[in-house]
């Protein structure tokens, strides 16, 4: 097991990250363990008082990992491992298994990889878990190296080629996945591929967002709504700024897609040709059988180049097809497995491969 030395911080430097990073019942829970209890107080004041004691070290772990714990969304990114011939998935495994490393630095660390059993196609399914250190420059000392942990499956599609699905909760996850199993493929003549924006030239990156809407869930599910897109500039392709589609102008585009016309004669879309590259689209989707809706984004990143999925939220109406109800939805994404979470982005990931791959040979 790794570890990272932590020098104690600064009460001034405590505070800054308190106070940035944790909310105020985070810091309320903080006071309380430490015997103080604090009524009407801002968050700022909360923050300065928690800064002001001493912690053991569990306890500035936890607070660091906290601090890191910005979003709870589950990210899904993938890639696919091919050869010009068949090649020993099997071989590969056995030397992730016995402790294959990136660096003599041991930033990088498989915890645990196993065979999964039961798969569907009874095809083979290894699953594991790698372990880094995020560096962060420029950062407060106290946050700038940060413990992750990453799941990954290897999934087989044919003795040529193996699909890695990377579910993470930061873009860089998937990357740094890609990073050790390129390391351990690289001398078996194995490249990597990956969904990148800049391969779909043209018009394709509005075909494959409109087509998603239509592709994307199984038959199961039917498109209700577009909540968002991002568009980015040609020139920004390597940020991640992007700024989302005005009001006015989404109303069409969502239409045209709901209507099933071709997204490429929207007026916007048209007039923003050139100018503007679609990045990002998230998409409502209905269960057919269920009456549930499916909120789903799909997102080319700029830094690091990486193709994702985000299930945002998972909707229940309470309410039996064909039953009358208030038209009100509850948001049961917690209550949702890990198991199904991963399975719904992994369906919407893997559609999203074909189409993206039909365009490419278009």
């Amino acid at each position: 097991m790794t570890t990272v030395d932590i020098h104690y911080p600064s009460a001034r430097d405590l505070e800054e990250v308190m106070s940035s990073y944790l909310n105020s019942k985070q810091l309320l829970k903080l006071l309380q363990s430490k015997g103080i209890f604090v009524f009407n107080a801002k968050k700022s004041e909360l923050a300065k008082l928690a800064a002001s004691y001493l912690y053991s070290s569990d306890e500035l772990t936890a607070i660091r990992r906290k601090a890191y714990s910005s979003s709870s969304k589950s990210i899904l990114s993938g890639f696919h491992l091919t050869s010009k011939k068949p090649f020993d998935m099997n071989a590969i495994y056995n030397e992730l298994r016995d402790g294959f490393s990136v660096n003599a630095a041991s930033d990088y660390s498989l915890k645990a990889i196993h065979k999964e059993t039961g798969s569907k196609d009874g095809k083979p399914i290894y699953r594991g878990e790698l372990h880094y250190r995020s560096k962060k420059m420029g950062r407060l000392a106290f946050i700038q190296v940060e413990e992750r942990d990453v799941d990954f499956r290897m999934i087989s599609v044919d003795e040529n080629n193996w699909l890695v699905e990377v579910d993470g909760t930061k873009s860089i996850d998937g990357k740094e996945v890609q990073k050790i199993l390129k390391k351990a493929v690289k001398q078996h003549d194995i490249s990597v591929e990956n969904m990148e924006l800049e391969a779909l030239s043209g018009k394709k990156p509005i075909d494959f967002f409109d087509q998603l809407a239509q592709k994307g869930m199984s038959k199961d599910w039917t498109i209700d709504d577009i909540k968002r897109i991002t568009i980015r500039k040609p020139a920004s392709e390597n940020t991640e700024d992007g700024e989302e589609v005005e009001d006015k102008h989404l109303s069409g585009i969502k239409q045209a897609i709901l209507d099933g016309v071709n997204l490429r004669e929207n007026p916007f879309v048209k007039s923003s040709e050139g100018s503007f590259i679609f990045t990002s689209m998230t998409y409502v989707f209905l269960e057919k059988n269920t009456g549930n809706k499916l909120v789903i984004r799909a997102e080319f990143k700029g830094n690091p180049k990486i193709f994702e999925v985000v299930l945002e939220q998972f909707l229940s109406s309470g309410q039996e097809v064909g039953e009358e109800g208030d038209g009100e939805f509850e948001d049961i994404s917690s209550s949702l497995s890990s198991k199904d979470n991963w399975a719904y982005r992994s369906m919407f990931w893997k559609n999203a491969k074909e189409i993206y791959d039909s365009l490419l040979n278009n």
